[in-house]
This record gives structure tokens, C-alpha cells and sequence, in this order.
């Protein structure tokens, strides 16, 4: 039976990375972690761990991304490269750490059952929002649109390990499937396979005849 997981690369007791370089433009999210490539503006940006006392299971935290030491990369790199791409960093006092950029994406939700929160500017200019289901019933004259409660559609799935994207332009995850393909080519048996430890795994209810809460179901947000 098909299985879907939300990945977080990094659990929450994992070593942080800092970045330490001001060529890193943070505050106008420069670098966004979403299935885009990033290898022709990205440099070999300066970084330390930000809590040194923590230990390393093999895993670090770093928003949106994937970083691992060479241990982790020996297990996972190969299989990694065809879904995406590495890109350097130097840690300060920590060699050889890599940083993968997942790309692969899945167009899987159901649009026509997904609800949306739409939002509207009133005759009195006042923002309201409505809930719309299916994406082609928002009507152009809603100014943001955000998914409220997700189905998808999983015979649209073709990759083992992908963010899902929607018509809104945005992307979701990282995700990956158990019983979809065999063992060898899913992420998530490699991992508990080989025992790799600090990244985590949560089983979302794609089966719910109610839809998936955006926050608490789809994406796993506690």
C-alpha cells in the first residue's frame, strides 16, 4: 500500500547551521529552497554551527534543504544526484558537508476537491476571505489564494522523493513515498535501512475523505 511521508531533513536537536558570509542575502530570500535551481547564483558560502554542543547524527538543520556529512553522503549521495543538485559550503571547524537542493517536483494535488482560502477586498476596501472548492472556481478578482484543505490525486505521482506543486505557483514538502517503487529507489527505505538518523519521517492521511488540514495534516506544522 502506497505510503506518503513529509520529510524534515533536520530534527529539531540536530546541529544548526549559521551562515557567516555577507554575500548571503537572507532578508530578501535570495536563496528559497523550493525545487528551483539555485547552482548558477549560488557561491561557496562561509557557515558555522550555531549550537557546537549538539551532536551529530549525520544530519544538520538549515531551512528547507538537505545537509549531511560524508557518512550521510557515501549512503545517499548517488541516489540524491538524479533528483537534484549539491551545492558547496565550507563549515567552520567541519569538513566535508554537504548541501543538497531537491528539484524534483510532483503536479499531485486534486484541484478540483482541494479547498482554498481566497481573499477579496470588499466594497469598503476591507480584505475578506472566502472558501472556494477547486482552483478554477476562485474568481480573478481574488488578490491571494492559499490551500486550506488538501486531496490529492497519487496516480500523478511518478518520483520517490519530489516537493508537490499547484497552480498557485508555490511548492510543498520535501515528500516521498514507502510501497510505490521498490525499496532500492525510495528515499525513505535507504534511509531507515541503512539507520541514518536526524532526519524525520511523518505519514500524512492522503486517505482522508475529508482532506488534509494545510498545516496540520498536509505539512505537518505541530
Amino acid at each position: 500500500m502506497l505510503k506518503i511521508y513529509r520529510i524534515y531533513p533536520g530534527s529539531n536537536d540536530n546541529p544548526y547551521l549559521c551562515v557567516d558570509d555577507e554575500r548571503y542575502v537572507i532578508m530578501d530570500r535570495m536563496y528559497d529552497f523550493n525545487g528551483k535551481s539555485l547552482k548558477d547564483i549560488w557561491l561557496n558560502y562561509n557557515m558555522y554551527i550555531g549550537n557546537p554542543k549538539a551532536k551529530s547524527k549525520g544530519f544538520y538543520s538549515f531551512p528547507d534543504a538537505f545537509v549531511f556529512n560524508q557518512k550521510v553522503h557515501d549512503i545517499l549521495g548517488k541516489y540524491l544526484e538524479k533528483y537534484g543538485e549539491f551545492l558547496p559550503i565550507t563549515v567552520e571547524d567541519v569538513p566535508n558537508i554537504h548541501l543538497f537542493n531537491l528539484l524534483a517536483q510532483c503536479d499531485c494535488i486534486d484541484e478540483g476537491k482541494t479547498i482554498y482560502d481566497a481573499k477579496f477586498k470588499d466594497k469598503d476596501d476591507y480584505s475578506v476571505t472566502r472558501i472556494i472548492k477547486g482552483f478554477d472556481n476562485i474568481p480573478s478578482n481574488s488578490f491571494n489564494s492559499t490551500l486550506k484543505t488538501v486531496f490529492l490525486d497519487t496516480s500523478k505521482i511518478d518520483k520517490p522523493l519530489f516537493f508537490i506543486n499547484d497552480s498557485l505557483g508555490r511548492c510543498y514538502g520535501p515528500f516521498c513515498t514507502s510501497g510505490l517503487f521498490s525499496e532500492d529507489q525510495e528515499f525513505y527505505h535507504i534511509c531507515t535501512n541503512n539507520n541514518l538518523q536526524g532526519i524525520e519521517f511523518f505519514e500524512i492521511d492522503y486517505l482522508n475523505e475529508e482532506g488534509m488540514d494545510r498545516r496540520r495534516e498536509f505539512l505537518r506544522f505541530n
